[in-house]
């Protein structure tokens, strides 16, 4: 019985997810819908680091998050690797992989 309802409760979980609404129900989320959960999801970073909201630097700052994690994640060739960023004075976002 234990079982079944632990069986019960993945399969439910597994439903809410989204990539089993794509599998399901053929749910592909829009250009938009996907650029922004990007951005909700890097925005705090940017923000974290003391670009205003809405800004022109914040929207360089998500672009530039954007392209390391872009980078690294087509260059992983099995080992393990961290990307980190640093903001200078000028404006200036260098990411480097380590």
């Amino acid at each position: 019985m234990k079982r079944l309802l632990l069986l019960v409760g993945f399969l439910l979980t597994g439903c809410a997810s989204e990539g089993m609404n794509r599998l399901l129900f053929g749910y592909e989320p829009s250009r938009e819908e996907r650029a922004q959960a990007i951005v909700n999801r890097l925005s705090t970073h940017c923000e974290a680091i003391g670009y205003q909201k809405d800004t022109e630097p914040w929207r360089q700052c998500i672009l530039k998050l954007y392209n390391a994690a872009a980078i690294e994640q087509a260059g992983q060739n099995n080992r393990p690797s961290q990307t980190a960023c640093q903001r200078f004075n000028n404006g200036d976002i260098i990411c480097n992989q380590r």
